[in-house]
């Protein structure tokens, strides 16, 4: 007869004197950990506060040890010590300001505190808090003052941490791409770059950024973040606040993206005191706005001259968002000979002969061949496709313009994705 399976020693179940059932494992655990304890509401703040710098999340031993290195003490004028420091976590997730991820892991959302993270980063000995948290990803070891030899980063907090802190030391530019392209390269990752400065949002602290680099990284986010993100409206409000305070470059970059919004008493204050080709373009979009073709197609010839000419480029002059409405200015005119110069632009602007009509220009190029009877409609290439909202909205427009059936798209896709965007070019564009 078979011998029934032995229970490991560490389940076996044990009745104590006071009546409680414990497995071996469990009575092993009690005997070896020490007695937890309560820590005051200040001891409390100094592990949050640890928290929020380290970006959110940090094993329990870089969190005493940032602690100490910081010159944190405990109310008792005693140090943070890992047990400390676990009691500290645990009371913070019992009050419901951390939570513990399946790891075992405390975290803090930094959104949730992020008056409080501003508070910290304007705290004199700022500029050092970036040494210190790159040595703890380094060696860890020794004093972190000595140079950065290697970095370890056990998630993107750890990367995003190290970065804010960098960005808000207030640092140079040029120092701060020297770190980057130095032992630091690891963090020179532009989604991580844009999330250590976005988020969250911290308009307050933004002043202690080296201008030159404030400017340039926030120039390159605007770039990314599509027209209709919550934080690019937060970013344009706190960067219109600024008045002079900002970049030639910045300025013109807003300017135009208030010409796009038709805010152009925003972009007027924008580029108030500038001349060159960014007062024109805004002359010519006033006009757009107004439905005077003829004179804002000659506005934007004027400043697309302008900035050939000063860049000594052959194309790329705008982007597509401020061509766009210089195309239709040329295509609501009931003119073929502008029409084709429409496509000729657009043509150039793709840099080869034969765009595909599946791409940007080339879309606008083939429906305009096709109006003239250069090209043969290709349906597909106006039908709904992934990609940007943009390209979406320049599909229909074309599609309408050619008087041919929008195949592929129903009325609540149209209405529930692209009916704002629609109505806003509709009402400035008359179809010939």
């Amino acid at each position: 007869m078979p011998k029934p399976p032995r229970t490991p020693a560490s389940e076996l179940q044990f009745r104590l004197p006071d009546g409680r059932v414990m497995s071996a494992a469990q009575m092993l655990q009690q005997a070896g950990a020490p007695p937890s304890e309560t820590l005051p509401e200040a001891d409390l703040q100094a592990i949050l506060d640890a928290l929020l710098l380290l970006g959110g999340k940090a094993p329990i031993a870089h969190v005493a040890q940032w602690l100490q290195m910081t010159d944190r003490e405990r109310v008792n004028g005693q140090p943070f010590t890992v047990a400390s420091v676990r009691d500290g976590l645990r009371q913070l997730r019992d009050d419901g300001r951390a939570e513990s991820t399946q790891s075992g892991m405390t975290i803090v959302h930094l959104a949730e505190h992020a008056d409080r993270l501003q508070q910290l980063l304007m705290k004199p000995h700022r500029e050092r808090l970036w040494r210190q948290r790159v040595h703890l990803l380094g060696a860890g070891r020794g004093d972190w003052q000595d140079p950065v030899g290697w970095l370890t980063l056990r998630s993107t907090e750890d990367a995003t941490s190290a970065l804010r802190l960098m960005l808000f030391s207030g640092m140079g530019i040029e120092e701060f791409h020297r770190h980057l392209a130095g032992p630091l390269h690891v963090l020179n990752l532009p989604h991580h770059i844009a999330s250590a400065l976005t988020e969250p949002w911290l308009p307050q602290a933004m002043s202690l950024m080296d201008a030159e680099l404030r400017d340039g990284l926030m120039g390159q986010i605007l770039d990314q973040l599509p027209a209709a993100h919550p934080l690019r409206r937060q970013m344009c409000d706190w960067l219109h606040a600024q008045a002079g305070g900002l970049s030639i470059p910045l300025r013109v970059r807003l300017a135009e993206d208030a010409m796009l919004a038709l805010e152009f008493d925003r972009a007027n204050a924008h580029l108030a005191g500038l001349e060159g080709p960014g007062i024109t373009l805004l002359a010519a979009m006033r006009a757009f706005a107004a439905g005077h073709w003829a004179e804002a197609a000659t506005g934007f010839e004027a400043a697309i001259k302008a900035i050939h000419a000063a860049t000594r480029s052959r194309r790329g002059a705008l982007s597509l968002d401020l061509t766009r409405p210089y195309l239709l200015s040329l295509l609501a005119q009931d003119d073929p000979k502008r029409w084709e110069q429409a496509r000729k632009y657009a043509i150039a602007e793709s840099g080869t002969r034969t765009p595909s009509p599946y791409d940007d220009w080339g879309l606008w190029a083939h429906a305009i061949g096709c109006r003239l009877g250069h090209d043969s409609p290709i349906d597909a290439a106006f039908q709904p496709r992934p990609g940007e909202a943009a390209m979406q909205v320049d599909r229909l427009l074309l599609i309408a313009w050619l008087g041919r059936p929008a195949t592929g798209w129903t009325a609540p896709q149209l209405q529930a994705n692209y009916y704002e965007c629609w109505q806003g070019i509709r009402k400035h564009f008359k179809a010939s």
